[in-house]
């Protein structure tokens, strides 16, 4: 735009503004463009708004959600303890005393993350079987909030004791988001 233009179009606005019966149909298209310019800039305004937010959600979804399970195996008898690091595949763990009565095998199995609305979950099945075939099952969860930013962790410990001394713990299993 010209500066004579600009000039002329600043002195149509200040004339619409003092004079409005002066030229009405000048003022009109005037009135029209200004009236116009507020929704388009609110639009556009709006529409960066909403981008910025789908951005930073997904960047939370990513980065704000990472969850790591683990688990922590401690074996009461030697004070050995071990550490799995939980991944996409099942971890198999023997837990096998025979002088002590125990033969138990657990497979701890992550699932994939599920959303529901602006909830993402996961969760960790743990099933350990007993020769006899005889189960125990056991869930972990993790659940996160996009929205809030929260994360609530359910973890899972599980003992272990032996047969004939129920009150002496052998093996403690401990499944956990970190």
């Amino acid at each position: 735009m010209s500066r004579q233009t600009r000039e002329q179009s600043e002195g149509i606005h200040v004339q619409c503004a003092l004079f409005p019966w002066h030229n009405p149909p000048l003022c009109n298209t005037c009135r029209r463009k200004r009236n116009l310019m507020h929704p388009l800039r609110f639009l556009n305004t709006l529409g960066a708004a909403c981008a910025l937010l789908c951005a930073s959600n997904g960047w939370l979804v990513q980065n704000g959600y990472a969850c790591s399970w683990q688990a922590e195996l401690v074996d009461y008898t030697t004070q050995e303890t071990t550490h799995f690091r939980i991944d996409d595949t099942p971890v198999k763990i023997p837990l096998v005393q025979a002088d002590q009565g125990m033969n138990v095998h657990c497979s701890l199995d992550p699932s994939e993350v599920l959303s529901i609305g602006i909830l993402k979950q996961q969760k960790v099945d743990i099933v350990c079987r007993y020769p006899d075939d005889q189960m125990i099952t056991a869930r972990a969860i993790t659940i996160f909030d996009v929205f809030a930013g929260d994360t609530i962790t359910h973890p899972v410990i599980v003992f272990f004791s032996n047969a004939r001394k129920y009150n002496e713990t052998l093996y403690r299993l401990r499944v956990d988001c970190q």
